[in-house]
């Protein structure tokens, strides 16, 4: 659970680039310098060319004037989504920084259950949306897909963070302060949400065995080969007829993997489950390591 330390991993899962709050809101210190360099760029339009931009540039209007690379054009002259390389060589001082990492994920984490509560229908619809939104982010606009600034933060800067014992405690000691401060402003039924979610995730790694592990790997490798089409397949898994959201979209079985264990079991949390599994699993980290992250943000939310 670890997309910067469990609470904050849970919490700065996906970040996300909105209008910006400032720093002192949350009291939010200069960075540790041994971190590693976020590598993240902003989509936001820029009003008039970076400095020492070597690309050629359009003024253009929506919503107001605007510059755009030429090389992010296609043949008809409509702007296209930005690419990895364009932004690096069109937008070479447009970095993020890891204040402005948290910042905006502290955003997100604080204004979930106000932007969103209207759209739940119950309890449990609410935990639901407050693990996707609040925590994990898993719709922002920064970390939203497949995008390779997500792919780049993910396997390049989270990894290297996730296999240095030292790089999680600085960054979890710079940034917990931060996050109890937004976490003292949240109502407290939405405080009881992130811990539920939290205690949930402590619950599941308590119970990782051998056994969890190969039941979760098969079952994700059973989605993988498009077994949910199978009613003997599923009726084995405990898993009911194929949502509407599914088959309606023609989605791959995959999308079941965070929505139902393998089990059939239908949690609310489920979602943090998955996110746990793909970082033991895809990113190597220890279940002792998570673990403790887990009962430190645990108790520190607490405090």
């Amino acid at each position: 659970m670890n997309q910067l330390i469990l609470a904050l991993i849970l919490i700065v899962g996906s970040f996300s680039v909105a209008v910006a709050q400032p720093s002192e809101q949350w009291g939010i210190k200069p960075t540790p310098k041994e971190l590693p360099r976020p590598m993240l760029y902003t989509y936001l339009k820029a009003e008039e060319v970076p400095a020492n931009s070597p690309c050629k540039w359009e003024k253009r209007s929506n919503y107001g004037w605007y510059v755009w690379p030429l090389e992010a054009l296609d043949a008809q002259g409509h702007a296209t989504k930005l690419t990895k390389e364009v932004v690096e060589r069109c937008y070479p001082n447009n970095r993020v920084s890891w204040e402005d990492v948290l910042k905006h994920a502290l955003q997100h984490f604080t204004q979930t259950s106000r932007t969103f509560q209207r759209q739940a229908t119950d309890a449990d619809h609410h935990s639901r949306i407050m693990v996707a939104y609040g925590l994990l982010q898993g719709a922002s606009d920064f970390f939203y897909g497949s995008s390779p600034f997500s792919d780049r933060f993910r396997t390049g800067v989270l990894r290297t963070i996730y296999r240095s014992p030292v790089l999680q405690e600085k960054l979890y000691v710079w940034a917990m302060p931060s996050v109890k401060l937004a976490f003292r402003d949240l109502a407290s039924n939405d405080q009881n949400e992130y811990r539920r979610a939290l205690e949930h995730a402590k619950a599941y790694l308590d119970h990782w065995t051998p056994a969890a592990q190969d039941r979760e790997v098969k079952y994700l490798a059973d989605l993988a080969a498009g077994r949910c089409g199978n009613q003997t397949w599923r009726r084995k898994h405990g898993l009911p007829d194929l949502p509407l959201w599914l088959t309606a979209q023609r989605l791959p079985c995959t999308y079941l993997f965070t929505t139902y264990d393998p089990l059939g079991r239908n949690s609310p949390y489920r979602k943090v489950e998955a996110f746990i599994f793909r970082r033991i699993r895809q990113d190597g980290i220890q279940v002792a390591t998570l673990k403790k992250w887990a009962t430190q943000a645990l108790r520190d939310l607490r405090a």
